[in-house]
């Protein structure tokens, strides 16, 4: 369980890896906003709660906060937020944020309140128990992604949980089998295809970028169905990018589109995976190209029911 100090380190370095420098840090025993950091004359005010108490001595110690004093800390913090809003002077770039552990109760008491926040301009901060920092208020997440270039970008983040498939499995070589199958439209899929099969319900096209052996574009399970081809000019975006990245590695999982908008979405086990140095370099490569940082989405995935 982190404690408020923790989550106040843990946003301090996630600043620095932005870029920042950090003027100010306050542990719970000191007066004062406990993050201040600046860059480019843009100066953030964060104010941190912890899941539970940072004193040794309480018996608060070690043991989750309940709903009532999440509810006060969180009311506390976002007042801190309002007021640095309403005190801004006129003509400085200042933004405030909170910053929370990622835990149900607090993501609850966010969300209840999101529509609030977004519109103050309010930024949460989620800190995870391994100490990543991820932003965003409700449902809009986002994940810091420093380039190659050093640059850092903040890629959305979605996340799924699907049914397990618990029925037979399809024959696949281990490769893709050993990552197990969820139940989508009443039959088993590897994941980054159920998540295909969820944008095309939406009216979006697209396939799955197989990378593994022949690299195919795909539709459906190997072997079940046809590698297909690109329409013109999602093949020539593609095209583009891939020379620029120096080939297809690190492309992502899904490559969806509609209309003039395109999707690259990487599918990530919840806990398990993480993003790839050659996915950062194909992600780089689209940005050059002019793609926008909103076209890419990491989509976070588990499954629920036993395995077979």
């Amino acid at each position: 369980m982190l404690t408020e100090n923790q989550i106040v380190m843990a946003v301090q370095r996630h600043f620095k890896a932005m870029g920042h420098t950090v003027r100010q840090v306050r542990k719970t025993t000191e007066h004062g906003t406990d993050v201040i950091a600046e860059r480019r004359g843009e100066v953030w005010y964060v104010e941190a709660k912890g899941e539970t108490s940072s004193k040794k001595h309480t018996q608060r110690y070690g043991q989750p906060f309940n709903s009532a004093q999440i509810k006060s800390h969180v009311s506390r913090a976002v007042f801190t937020a309002m007021s640095v809003v309403a005190q801004a002077p006129s003509g400085r770039r200042t933004r405030a944020g909170v910053a929370f552990p990622d835990v149900a109760g607090h993501r609850a008491e966010v969300a209840s309140i999101a529509t609030v926040l977004e519109r103050l301009g309010i930024e949460v901060f989620w800190v995870a128990g391994n100490r990543s920092v991820q932003r965003g208020v409700n449902g809009g997440l986002f994940v810091s992604m420093q380039l190659p270039s050093g640059k850092v970008v903040h890629v959305r983040r979605d996340r799924r949980l699907f049914e397990r498939w618990s029925g037979t499995p399809p024959d696949l070589p281990k490769i893709w089998a050993s990552k197990g199958f969820v139940k989508y439209g009443g039959r088993p899929l590897l994941a980054e295809l159920a998540i295909l099969r969820s944008f095309q319900r939406d009216g979006w096209r697209g396939v799955w970028v197989n990378n593994f052996g022949h690299r195919t574009f795909l539709t459906d399970l190997p072997g079940t169905g046809e590698p297909v081809e690109l329409p013109t000019k999602a093949a020539h975006l593609f095209g583009r990018i891939e020379r620029r990245n120096g080939g297809r590695a690190g492309c992502w999982d899904v490559f969806a589109w509609k209309g003039p908008r395109v999707i690259f979405a990487e599918a990530k086990r919840m806990n398990r995976d993480r993003i790839r140095p050659s996915q950062l370099r194909w992600l780089e490569a689209a940005l050059s190209l002019g793609v926008p940082v909103s076209s890419f989405v990491v989509v976070e995935w588990d499954m629920r029911g036993r395995s077979q």
